[in-house]
């Protein structure tokens, strides 16, 4: 695509601009925001301006055209997340990069060289998406030690021209090439904690050459202007003065032919270690591979093409459950929903109820076949289906309304739909209800009944007001906090939805499910293998943002479309569990991390086949993490009905939550379990195993986690016996399941298991107490808080 560079002049702007060339995008303009005349510098929280009377001169070295325009706003809307504010100097870009499109209309991306800075992602973003442009950040949460050593690499020159941190001396410093400074930043990170590439405003810096450039800068007639001379951190920048431009020669020079500079590009960082602008097919898929694979994908489109021919003679544009004897449509029935409260949580879920039907399951289609039976929007079954979603999204409103929450307070929400094709018209209505920063999300598609489009499990969680804990002795909890990123990168995919990639709330870290996309081109990885493990090093990735690893995940889910990728995912998962480490190329912070948890989650992993997948893809993997300091965690096997067998257990208790989760083998739910044409047992069988596993973990549990705490109940079970199940556990809700709503979905569980139970249950906070039993300085009580 077109892309227009914002630039600075600094390190950041430059490289982030060979990383674009790359990817295969076309820099065709550049846009600089200057401070006010006759001044060098002005406090900004969105612009770097030291350097800007040099910018004309980066622009003739680029042979790029410059757009420019002077900052008139101030910093008004300083909050974590931006609203169109008038005033605020963040709408001086937006006028600007408008100018820019008005002589570039081909600019679709805009080059932003944001690395840690949420404040300026957030606002780029949000400028991006009123202007419909895609942000290009690819050095989004890199690890600064590494991406300054690429920088410094690839060819980039730049010299500092402003410092202020420990350490650093404008009368020494500036002027300097970055290079020269490399081995004195490491040292200064290791003894102050600097941030190597200065992303603590440490230094600023100007480029006056890198491989992208025609021609050289030479600044002459330089010299330092003091800001501080304080005796331990001095502040000064350097007035860059008379820049000369200095030819390169031929063999310095970037290729002419966009095919050429883009090869050139990509040489240039694999040369330096980086090779994250490559598809995940170009590393994987060998030589001679590629025919075979492209054969499978052919021959996979003709299996769903038939699916789908067969799928539309029995699928009719409104469930049975909406047709009379007469043939004519009526009113279907409201949504249902259930929710239960407990402290700062909130648990609800919404669906409808009818009886689950497999028979008439929509298959998933090929891209080619939804082009082909690709709807109006005002059709009748687009029509049934908003009117189902908005009536459920109404009830949610309404029930989040009547407990005192409302859809700001949603931190996280599974989304189960009937058919994926219809996931374009959820998602239309799903968008108008979630701001600036939605919650994390699961979709997938399961063998939900005619009649009911989607279920919506929501987890709401509100802390509570200043005013009540000013008489308590527990310490304040921290604000939940958003990961919303919706640029393209090389860290991990953006949003395709209206959700959040992470929500970190009460202890808890809510990540959506990620599917196997390459971060910089949001395409799917070739192969299910390469899908696989293409999601799973995202969620890592995700993780690393919060300080965490897989060894702070304390539930997984993997999705799959087919059995056979089974063995893979497995093998993915245990070699990443076991290595688990944070990847160097990538920031992270081990002051935020937790505890990690002693159970790997390769236990409580459930593996199950479902019939399709967001874009279609192979693997989803959904990930629960904990972010509290104080967690005990345990597993224990719990003895079934009729001596059955045994079901696995794994809990975990917080401050504020505790989280279980129960397989429960197939052995003890079927009765030829190892047959291809598995014989469901009865319905009383599977909810006498449900009544002892929710009865043994609650008598397990401590105190704290009384049955009455239980919020949610979710329920993983065979297709067929779903239906039959739910009607039971039903008439046990007020009795075993104390009022919680309790969701059961029909998938194809795998890897022996015949049942999994994910429940959650709602903990007030803790009094705050500096009580350290063992005297190793962690502020945790070590004592075995599970019933024996």
């Amino acid at each position: 695509m077109d892309v227009v560079a914002l630039v600075s002049g600094g390190k950041d702007s430059c490289h982030n601009m060979l990383h674009c060339v790359a990817a295969g995008h076309r820099i065709v303009a550049l846009a600089n925001i200057a401070p006010p005349q006759d001044q060098d510098e002005v406090d900004s929280y969105m612009y770097q301006t030291v350097g800007h009377e040099a910018i004309t001169r980066l622009a003739q070295a680029l042979e790029l055209p410059l757009y420019r325009a002077t900052i008139t706003g101030g910093s008004v809307d300083t909050s974590k997340t931006y609203e169109q504010t008038q005033g605020d100097e963040v709408e001086d870009l937006v006028a600007l990069l408008q100018t820019v499109l008005e002589h570039h209309p081909t600019v679709k991306g805009v080059s932003v060289g944001a690395i840690l800075s949420d404040y300026q992602r957030t606002r780029v973003e949000n400028i991006c998406s009123r202007l419909n442009l895609t942000a290009l950040s690819y050095l989004w949460q890199r690890s600064q030690p590494s991406l300054l050593a690429e920088m410094l690499d690839t060819g980039l020159q730049p010299i500092v021209i402003k410092v202020a941190a420990m350490g650093l001396n404008p009368r020494k410093h500036c002027g300097k090439p970055l290079s020269a400074l490399q081995p004195l930043l490491h040292r200064l990170h290791g003894e102050f904690d600097l941030h190597v590439c200065g992303e603590g405003g440490e230094y600023e810096t100007f480029t006056v050459d890198g491989p992208l450039f025609k021609k050289r800068l030479v600044p002459t007639n330089t010299r330092v202007v003091m800001h501080s001379d304080d005796a331990f951190a001095p502040v000064g920048y350097l007035r860059l003065g008379e820049i000369a431009l200095e030819d390169k020669t031929e063999d310095e020079l970037p290729p002419s032919s966009h095919q050429d500079l883009v090869a050139y590009a990509r040489q240039l960082l694999e040369r330096a270690g980086c090779t994250d602008w490559r598809a995940p097919a170009d590393e994987e898929v060998g030589e001679g591979q590629g025919h075979e694979a492209e054969g499978a994908t052919q021959a996979a489109e003709q299996e769903q093409d038939t699916h789908a021919r067969a799928a539309d003679a029995s699928v009719h544009a409104v469930g049975d459950e909406d047709v009379n004897v007469t043939g004519e449509a009526h009113e279907p029935a409201p949504p249902r929903v259930e929710s239960k409260t407990a402290g700062p949580w909130l648990a609800v879920c919404v669906n409808y109820p009818s009886p689950y039907s497999t028979h008439t399951t929509p298959q998933p289609q090929s891209p080619r076949h939804q082009q082909q039976h690709q709807g109006d929007s005002s059709s009748g079954l687009d029509e049934q289906v908003c009117a189902r979603v908005r009536a459920s999204l109404q009830a949610l409103d309404a029930e989040l309304s009547l407990r005192g929450f409302s859809f700001h307070d949603v931190r996280h929400i599974n989304l189960t739909v009937r058919d994926m094709a219809q996931f374009a018209a959820i998602n239309a209505e799903y968008i108008r209800h979630f701001g600036t920063n939605p919650p994390s999300r699961v979709c997938v598609q399961e063998a939900l009944p005619p009649s009911c489009p989607l279920v919506i499990e929501a987890f709401a969680f509100k802390p509570p007001l200043d005013s009540d804990t000013s008489m308590s002795s527990a310490p304040p909890l921290p604000p939940p906090r958003h990961m919303h990123v919706q640029g393209l990168s090389h860290w991990a995919p953006a949003n395709i939805g209206p959700y959040s990639q992470a929500v970190e709330a009460g202890g808890v870290l809510f990540m959506a499910g990620q599917i196997g996309l390459h971060p910089s081109s949001m395409t799917l990885a070739r192969t299910p293998e390469q899908q696989a493990s293409l999601s799973l090093r995202s969620v890592e990735r995700v993780l690393q943002a919060h300080g965490l690893t897989l060894q702070h995940t304390l539930s997984c889910i993997c999705f799959l479309r087919h059995a056979s990728l089974l063995p893979h995912c497995q093998q993915v998962l245990s070699r990443a569990v076991s290595n688990a480490d944070h990847d160097e190329r990538f920031a992270f912070d081990p002051r935020k991390s937790a505890s990690p948890l002693p159970i790997s989650v390769e236990t409580s992993t459930a593996y199950c086949v479902v019939p399709d997948l967001p874009k279609h893809a192979e693997v989803e993997w959904h990930f629960t993490a904990v972010t509290d300091g104080s967690v005990v965690q345990q597993q224990r096997d719990l003895p079934l009905p009729n001596n059955s067998g045994r079901a696995r257990a794994t809990a975990v208790v917080a401050d504020m939550h505790a989280l279980v989760h129960v397989h429960v083998p197939a052995e003890a739910c079927y009765t030829h379990p190892q047959t291809t044409s598995t014989t469901p047992s009865s319905t009383s069988t599977l909810q006498a195993v449900v009544d002892t596993c929710v009865r043994q973990v609650a008598d397990w549990l401590p105190d704290t986690c009384a049955r009455a705490h239980l919020i949610s109940c979710r329920v993983l079970c065979d297709e067929m016996e779903a239906s039959d199940l739910a009607t039971a556990l039903d008439a046990q809700q007020e009795v075993l399941f104390a009022g919680a709503p309790v969701c059961v979905l029909p998938v194809r569980l795998l890897s022996g298991d015949g049942l999994v139970l994910h429940c959650m249950y709602a903990l007030d906070p803790p009094p705050f107490t500096n009580d350290d039993d063992n005297g190793d300085g962690d502020g945790v009580v070590e004592d075995e808080i599970f019933e024996d």
